[in-house]
Parts: C-alpha cells; sequence; structure tokens
C-alpha cells in the first residue's frame, strides 16, 4: 500500500508545486514572513480538493482532529518540491534562469552548466520522490477507516440466495438418505445371519440322533 500511496503523492505534490512561483535565485534564501504566509494560503486553499482525491482516489480518510496537522506537512511537502524543482531549472540552459548569462566565457559555461543538469536530474527526482515517501507514511499514520463507503458499498449482511438454500436442503436430504440406507443394510445383515443360524438347527439336531 505504502509504495502506491507513496507514487500517487509524489505526482500530487508535483502537480501544487507547479503552481508556485519560486525564483531559482530564492532557493536558498529564506522566505519573509509575508511571501510564506502567501504560498501558504495558496497551497492550503486546494487542501480541501486534495482530502477529496484522497478519499476517492486511495480510499482513505484521515482523522478529523488530524487534519490540521496534515495540511501543515503538506504545505511543507509542497514548498520543498517547489524549491528543488526551481534548482534544477537553474540547470536548464533552455529555462531562461539559468546561471549562464552569469559568466563571460558562455560556452564553455553552457557545456559545464548542462553536464552538471545531467548529473543531477536523477538525484533531485529521487529527491522529490523521498519527500512524496515521506508524505504517505504521515497519511498513513493519521488515516481512519477505509472509505467503504465511496463506492456505495454496505455494512449490511447480505442475505443467502435461493440456490444457496436449495443446495444446503439437497445437502440435508442426501444426508438423512445415507443414514436411512445405513440403518437399512445394517438391518438386513441382522435378519441375514438369523436365518442362517435358524438354518443350521435342524442339521444339529439330526446330527445327535
Amino acid at each position: 500500500m505504502l509504495n502506491v500511496l507513496s507514487g500517487w503523492c509524489d505526482e500530487k505534490l508535483r502537480e501544487e508545486a507547479a503552481n508556485l512561483d519560486i525564483e531559482a535565485g530564492d532557493v536558498f534564501s529564506v522566505m519573509s514572513a509575508s511571501e510564506k504566509e502567501t504560498h501558504e494560503t495558496d497551497v492550503k486553499s486546494n487542501f480541501d480538493s486534495f482530502l477529496e482525491a484522497l478519499q476517492q482516489e486511495q480510499r482513505l480518510v484521515i482523522d478529523e482532529n488530524k487534519q490540521e496537522d496534515i495540511a501543515n506537512v503538506f504545505f511543507e511537502c509542497v514548498m520543498d518540491v517547489a524549491r528543488i524543482r526551481a534548482l534544477s531549472e537553474v540547470f536548464d540552459t533552455d529555462s531562461g534562469t539559468s546561471w549562464v548569462d552569469l559568466f563571460g566565457v558562455r560556452a564553455v559555461a553552457t557545456n559545464s552548466i548542462t553536464s552538471i543538469r545531467g548529473a543531477t536530474v536523477d538525484l533531485t527526482d529521487e529527491w522529490i520522490f523521498n519527500i512524496g515517501w515521506h508524505f504517505a507514511e504521515k497519511l498513513i499514520d493519521c488515516a481512519g477507516e477505509e472509505a467503504e463507503s465511496v463506492d456505495g458499498d454496505s455494512d449490511e449482511p447480505v442475505e443467502e440466495s435461493d440456490s444457496e438454500e436449495g443446495e444446503e436442503e439437497e445437502e440435508s436430504d442426501s444426508g438423512s438418505r445415507s443414514l436411512d440406507s445405513e440403518s437399512s443394510s445394517e438391518e438386513d445383515e441382522k435378519e441375514d445371519k438369523e436365518d442362517t443360524a435358524n438354518s443350521e438347527l435342524p442339521l444339529k439336531k439330526r446330527k445327535k440322533e
């Protein structure tokens, strides 16, 4: 379950992070209180939609008393993914935010930055995936019962069908017939033994005479 959920979280976090406007130069800088509040408002405005998707697609329901904690973790994860995406764009020479323009020998800078991007693309992708894994673990820890009612499932007991009842009656009748047959066989065997014993009596008497 964790593997599937982590992949799903990875996708959702990337989608949310793509909506945030974080400059490459802000990747390693501390945000001001107003900037953080703005981003937090934007991210948490979609949190209810996220919970709904979590229930419908992953059949997980977050306990109400833990939803605020999950909302905070959701915001932190989205912000981290957004920063990593901005960091990756620094080494993308086609993104328009590359550091190439800061260097005088641009041809050499372009080749070097492109090599750095190729060497780090897998690492940054793994970094983002690990954030999704971390978030999935938090969701499981705070999840309540599975949303069984999502697909219209009912907790009412299922009534036995007529065919099942007929099979049970047939098995019962078969068992009774088997017992009757065994009883009849035992009686016949007993009668045969008595007849054999009676037939031997006259022979024994004639021998004595």
